[in-house]
């Protein structure tokens, strides 16, 4: 029995070698494709880590650098620095940290209404805060301060109205009410003194 084959239905040697160097270049072209898009993917995760890594570290590196500044007393670089950490990091761990230095700050400048005004931003937005009860000593003391100081400014002024003020003819100058006014003006000027004393203390 004779076999016979049909010449269309056999692959020449050459047609199969042409036909696997197409497949082979298109899995070359596929494979290409995904290393380009892997590269790629690979470039940008990379530079967002960067990108996160580098934000963190610039805050912890201006926090640093305004803790060092305080240490080093130099206290307009600190309060602009830790201003600057609060305003942009908010919600961090430590901007309640960079409230209560500038409180501080402005305590040591003797600047009391800008103390209290960082101490009860403190208070309101940090109640779970460390220095709660640090903030609310100095708040106190802040207050007695600004009323001893208060009184002290109307008595002097009483005394000085009382002096300026010309006696009556029928009747002889006032000198008990004065030399009482003069009393409570040393006593005021003696709490408020102590009053700073222990302000200035607590640096």
């Amino acid at each position: 029995m004779r076999w016979t084959v049909h010449r269309r239905c056999l692959k020449s040697p050459e047609r199969s070698r042409n036909l696997s160097k197409h497949e082979e270049e298109t899995a070359m072209a596929v494979l290409k494709f995904w290393i380009k898009s892997l590269c790629i993917s690979a470039v940008v995760l990379s530079l967002s880590c960067a990108h996160t890594t580098h934000t963190h570290r610039s805050a912890d590196d201006l926090f640093a650098s305004a803790s060092d500044n305080l240490r080093r007393q130099r206290f307009e670089e600190a309060k602009y620095e830790f201003n600057k950490y609060y305003i942009e990091n908010p919600e961090s761990d430590l901007a309640d940290d960079a409230l209560y230095r500038l409180g501080y700050i402005a305590c040591v400048q003797n600047r009391y209404d800008d103390a209290r005004g960082y101490f009860e931003t403190l208070i309101e937005e940090y109640p779970k805060s460390n220095w709660l009860f640090d903030t609310k000593v100095w708040t106190r003391l802040l207050d007695s301060w600004a009323s001893s100081n208060a009184e002290l400014e109307s008595v002097k002024s009483k005394l000085s109205s009382a002096r300026a003020e010309p006696a009556p003819v029928q009747q002889p100058a006032p000198s008990e009410e004065i030399e009482r006014m003069q009393e409570e003006l040393e006593r005021l000027r003696e709490d408020n003194r102590k009053l700073r004393e222990l302000i200035e203390s607590m640096e």
